[in-house]
């Protein structure tokens, strides 16, 4: 173009064709970030997956979250948690009021910050589950199949075992055979263990055990959380 009008035209056109191209990838950009924040709203202020349970660290103490992680130890088993606490004093509130109704529990302080109370145990996942059922039944909170070790005297870990199966199917309704629980306290009173107050609690547990019901059961499962630590 050879006149002022037509160099004013064609630079209006320009910048109206380079203006609106930036303003589409603009758009663009800005819409794309919009897109994808749904795709974090489910996780937690570090990144990781919230799940039902879980509590944010900012809260000074609650009750029946989380996960009762595996602590060091030669014995493995499945766990009742019925309460995690971020103070010991919460958690001894909820092991009185357990006790005070009959049922077993023990707080565990543990390397997390946190101190879970633990309410029975089984070797079995699944009659954990149904031991937790139970304090579900009766107005607490619990949660069966929480993996735990602990330590445990090598001479005595069937006779734990075996105690805390037979305590566990007490609460729960099982018929308990007499000479099953007779020839386990044998075996347990014939182990050579060195920690004499884990047969100790061993044995008493079986003794419970004599007499049928969940009463019973859980005087049993009181005496082998006395071992937990």
């Amino acid at each position: 173009p050879s006149s002022p009008v037509k160099k004013a035209v064609t630079t209006i056109a320009v910048a109206a064709v380079l203006g609106t191209g930036l303003g589409l990838v603009a758009l663009n950009m800005s819409g794309s970030k919009e897109a994808a924040a749904p795709a974090s709203a489910d996780k937690g202020s570090q990144g990781q997956t919230v799940k039902a349970g879980d509590v944010s660290k900012d809260k000074s103490e609650t009750a029946g979250t989380g996960d009762a992680e595996s602590s060091e130890g030669n014995y493995k088993t499945y766990a009742v948690q019925a309460g995690k606490f971020s103070s010991e004093k919460g958690a001894k509130t909820l092991v009185d009021q357990l006790t005070e109704k009959g049922y077993s529990a023990v707080s565990l302080a543990k390397e997390d910050g946190y101190t879970y109370v633990i309410a029975g145990l089984a070797a079995e996942k699944s009659l954990s589950q149904q031991l937790g059922q139970t304090l579900i039944d009766h107005d607490f909170e619990a949660w069966g199949g929480k993996e735990l070790s602990f330590a445990v005297d090598s001479g005595l870990k069937d006779s734990f075992k075996q105690a805390s199966e037979l305590s566990a199917k007490a609460i729960t309704g099982k018929d308990l055979s007499k000479t099953e629980v007779a020839e386990a306290a044998k075996a347990a009173d014939g182990a050579d263990a060195a920690d004499k107050k884990q047969k100790e609690a061993v044995l008493q547990a079986l003794k419970e055990l004599e007499t049928s019901g969940s009463e019973s059961g859980w005087k049993a499962q009181k005496e082998l959380l006395s071992v937990v630590k």
